[in-house]
């Protein structure tokens, strides 16, 4: 007797499927291993309230027309949520219907204003096309800024605490939501952020390394980890904003690579995402002439930290002229550096791209001298040169002692000859004078940007707030080490990690700025934020709780609208005086006092 003809749409029929007290929406079908044993497969597409209302996960969201279209759903579930979030109060997705219920509210209300007000949340819809996903990704980036905790605690900390989110994001969830996430998200994001750039912003590029626990990474193979020399490591770098304080760009490498093999990438992305013109800072690392060439074919503006031993700063050193007194006589004294100038100019002249003509940029080099270094260099150096001596001269008194060998005048200031068993040598001057030439200097070079030495040197010197970002992304945020151990989910958890510091960033710059004095640190401010709480109440209403002076002067600062009902009578006159300005003091003038008589 012939079976029953298998239903071609079972597999696309959506069940309720119940684990471990959670409702899934599911398909399933039955997959045959190599061994033969056919077992059951569950795909999971969302998740099914008690009322029936089918909340899709992040595998529905990203899964194609087709896909959804074979998909066969039980006629009385409510399918409302698919094109929008079924909840009734938009402050608290997680909140059950006719439950009242009271979360952490302050620390998130803080930092998804800030989403807000620098516009991350609104690139966030326009890069996913969908507000629950960047809901999501909001939620999951601001976790780690408020609890220092990894995304295992995130579930648990949802249950008391408010989150944009618009449901419990479990451990699997985030995975399947940085899986999501794809290279061409990344890139639709930075452009966003790039165009709110505005023209000729000044930005700093610097990279750094990352450890990696996972093996199977493509780009850990190889590289030096200055962290942690056990474990092996990526390149990640970042182009930092010192106009607008934020993190503009990232990208990931292989952790062999250097900075001199990254920036052809760098120019190469600036492109295609059509940024405005922006002033680039770099560090010496990316100092050659093939990258100098190639900025100037891009006609990017630079301004970048230069070898001292590296031509076209050499040949300016040269041309220091020096008093009787050994300070420079043509330079500039800097009193608030406590260092000599000078700026050059340095014509480049580089072949068109048909070859048949040249084109020419116009560099500016800056040399910098600090005497009280160079002092202390020229004296190591008579005191190496002094040293080698009485070392060439013991081994000739005492031939029992071994004299140098023949690598001997790459490490030291003089020429070593072995003949006949018998050793001379004699001093390397032009190895001396070069040493001596560059004792005490420092220089950077410039294309397109104003400003003298002293103005340029001041310039170069903000790119210290960018170690700042890098000391947010491994100590204060926990992220010295990626814990991806495959190529699933990389570029999401990266893209996550970027969103978390963008928002760490700004918050450090304003407490630096305006809250230093009453907030011993950045960390502070979360804290005080925190005690703020959230009522819901049956009917899908809200109330926050009241503000203190110190989080008034916290949500000020950073430019926040306080909740109608969180300020007190005394806390709305002082925050309306604010924003008027301070009343001068004394008796109004006559001619006002002559109007309120008349």
């Amino acid at each position: 007797m012939a079976g029953r003809k298998p239903d071609p749409d079972t597999p696309y029929k959506v069940f309720l499927h119940k684990s471990h007290g959670y409702r899934y929406a599911a398909t399933q079908s039955n997959v045959v291993k190599e061994d033969g044993v056919t077992v059951r497969r569950y795909v999971y597409w969302g998740e099914v309230t008690k009322d029936w209302v089918f909340i899709p996960n992040m595998r529905y969201k990203t899964a194609t027309a087709e896909e959804k279209a074979r998909l066969i759903f039980p006629p009385h579930w409510d399918l409302s949520a698919i094109n929008g979030s079924p909840t009734a109060c938009p402050l608290a997705p997680l909140v059950e219907a006719g439950k009242y219920e009271t979360y952490l509210y302050g620390t998130p209300w803080l930092l998804k204003g800030i989403a807000d007000k620098l516009g991350v949340t609104e690139n966030l819809v326009r890069t996913f096309e969908d507000e629950g996903i960047a809901a999501d990704v909001l939620a999951a980036a601001m976790f780690p800024v408020i609890t220092n905790s990894n995304y295992d605690q995130m579930r648990h900390w949802q249950q008391h605490t408010w989150s944009p989110a618009q449901h419990l994001m479990t451990p699997s969830k985030i995975t399947r939501l940085s899986q999501a996430i794809k290279d061409h998200h990344r890139m639709t994001f930075l452009k966003l952020r790039l165009a709110a750039q505005p023209e000729g912003a000044l930005v700093a590029c610097d990279s750094t390394t990352r450890s990696a626990w996972g093996r199977c990474l493509a780009d850990i193979r190889w590289g030096a980890n200055k962290d942690n020399p056990t474990l092996k490591n990526t390149v990640e770098m970042v182009v930092y904003s010192l106009t607008t304080h934020q993190p503009i760009y990232y990208r990931t490498f292989a952790g062999n690579e250097n900075d001199l093999r990254t920036l052809k990438i760098l120019l190469a992305d600036l492109k295609a995402l059509g940024c405005a013109e922006l002033l680039v800072i770099f560090d010496r690392g990316y100092a050659s002439a093939e990258n100098i060439e190639d900025m100037l074919r891009a006609d990017l503006p630079f301004l970048m930290c230069m070898k001292t031993n590296q031509e076209p700063v050499y040949s300016c050193l040269k041309q220091i002229e020096w008093d009787s007194t050994g300070l420079p006589a043509n330079m500039d004294y800097y009193a608030q550096e406590h260092v000599y100038c000078k700026q050059f100019e340095h014509a480049v002249a580089l072949s068109d791209n048909a070859g048949d003509g040249s084109l020419r940029y116009q560099l500016k080099i800056n040399v910098y001298l600090d005497v009280q270094q160079r002092m202390a260099e020229l004296i190591a150096i008579d005191h190496q040169i002094k040293q080698e001596q009485e070392r060439l001269s013991e081994c000739k008194a005492h031939p029992e002692l071994s004299y140098p060998g023949e690598g001997f005048e790459n490490v030291y200031h003089h020429r070593v000859k072995h003949k006949d068993g018998s050793c001379t040598w004699e001093l390397n001057t032009a190895k001396v004078d070069k040493a001596r030439t560059l004792a005490g200097f420092f220089s950077s070079c410039s294309y397109r940007m104003e400003g003298g030495a002293q103005e340029q040197l001041d310039t170069y010197a903000l790119r210290d707030e960018q170690e700042k970002y890098f000391e947010a992304m491994k100590d204060q945020l926990g992220f010295c080490v990626q814990r991806n151990s495959s190529e699933d989910g990389k570029t999401g958890r990266l893209f996550i990690l970027f969103i978390g510091l963008i928002l760490r960033t700004h918050l450090r710059f304003v407490w630096s700025n305006t809250l230093k004095e009453d907030f011993p640190s950045s960390v502070d401010v979360l804290n005080e934020m925190a005690p703020i709480r959230l009522s819901v109440y049956q009917d899908g209403s809200h109330a926050t709780t009241a503000f203190n002076d110190r989080q008034v002067k916290i949500a000020t600062a950073f430019g926040l609208e306080i909740p109608e009902m969180s300020t007190s009578s005394r806390q709305k006159a002082e925050l309306e005086r604010a924003v008027q300005g301070p009343r001068r003091r004394g008796r109004p003038k006559g001619s006002v006092n002559k109007k309120k008589a008349s």
